[in-house]
């Protein structure tokens, strides 16, 4: 509370924290992140307790799959783009554009989007 206090913003824990839910939601609803993950992110416990509590700790390999499906999901979260190119833009109208039209975020991933006029 006292960071949040210290940067000036007027808020309680909880209005981040939703903020984090809905965020995930979304990136839930385009295929970037499985819903057991997100709720292990959210720390609620989940599906994924099974194979917590199965195995004592979370494997190598799921651990790394987790963090790509997180850094797939940061693009909801972050409040600024950073690093916005012409080709960038063009890409993600692209993606939003076939998604409109009723294309899975899967079926978009397999497209080379690049090449597509």
């Amino acid at each position: 509370m006292e960071a949040i206090e210290q940067v000036g913003l007027k808020m309680r824990l909880y209005v981040l924290r939703a903020y984090f839910s809905t965020v995930l939601d979304i990136a839930e609803s385009k295929g970037l992140i499985s819903h057991p993950w997100r709720q292990f992110i959210m720390c609620h416990k989940s599906d994924i307790e099974a194979k917590y509590s199965t195995n004592k700790r979370l494997l190598p390999d799921i651990i790394k799959e987790m963090i790509e499906s997180y850094n797939k999901s940061t693009k909801f979260l972050e409040t600024r783009i950073s690093d916005v190119s012409e080709e960038n833009a063009r890409l993600y109208l692209q993606q939003q554009l076939f998604s409109a039209v009723g294309y899975r975020q899967d079926e978009i991933n397999k497209m080379n989007l690049a090449e597509t006029t």
